[in-house]
């Protein structure tokens, strides 16, 4: 039976489905706006401890005041179920857009990357590391502003891995830092790296980093060995890239 009302949020359609949960499209019934709901999975809102840390990274996360980052209206649950009320955006993935063409322009490739970096360090800032960039949480208004997803959702499944195994890591092998794929601490320097990752993907293809991810995901050493240059590949990029 589909799901039809999230506490006070009626549920309009179902937007798609991924290993945090499942998102949603509804209105936010005072401000009478378009939002996203994140419906988190079963795993994490059946574990009482993840539940309690959920309630209190939800502060932090709705301090979180750019442009360039998906605001968060709401932390809620309903019932056993925990979701996440956010922003809607007109616009698609990063991931969709390098799907279907492949690759960036330099030009665009930078604008993207400096809107990136101006969120990113608003987040710093505050003490907020992402822990799982990628082109999957990045969306691309119908403007061409980027909008970074899931801040706080990241470190919250971190936490809980941590806590259920020894040296497990959160994210996605082919944009994580050497010490993240070792499932040690990270810092502010694993958001950093990964938007490099971001960058190079930007400019080379659409299936550069992924490749390279394979490898990563089976050596958890991090020996990612070296990465092709970019203008082996592509002869017009500057020389400084």
């Amino acid at each position: 039976m589909a799901l039809a009302q999230l506490g006070k949020y009626p549920i309009e359609a179902e937007l798609g489905r991924g290993a945090m949960g499942v998102v949603y499209r509804s209105t936010h019934p005072r401000l009478e706006i378009p939002v996203a709901i994140k419906v988190l999975a079963e795993q994490y809102s059946s574990d009482a401890n993840f539940r309690q840390r959920f309630h209190r990274e939800a502060a932090t996360v709705a301090s979180l005041n750019h442009p360039g980052i998906v605001r968060v209206y709401d932390f809620d649950e309903d019932g056993p179920v925990l979701f996440i009320v956010m922003e809607w955006v007109e616009g698609r993935s990063m991931r969709s857009w390098l799907d279907e063409y492949g690759r960036f322009s330099v030009d665009v490739s930078v604008d993207l990357l400096q809107q990136l970096l101006s969120a990113v360090g608003v987040a710093h800032d505050l003490g907020v590391i992402h822990r799982d960039i990628k082109p999957d949480n990045i969306l691309i208004s119908n403007r061409g502003k980027t909008k970074i997803l899931d801040f706080g959702i990241s470190k919250l499944v971190d936490d809980k891995q941590r806590l259920t195994a020894t040296g497990s890591m959160v994210g996605t092998p082919a944009y994580m830092a050497p010490e993240q794929v070792k499932g040690e601490t990270v810092d502010a320097r694993a958001d950093i790296y990964s938007l490099g990752m971001i960058l190079y993907e930007l400019l080379h293809g659409s299936d550069s980093v992924a490749d390279h991810g394979d490898h990563l995901a089976r050596d958890r050493e991090g020996s990612r060995g070296p990465i092709p240059e970019l203008r082996g590949v592509r002869r017009r990029i500057p020389l400084h890239a």
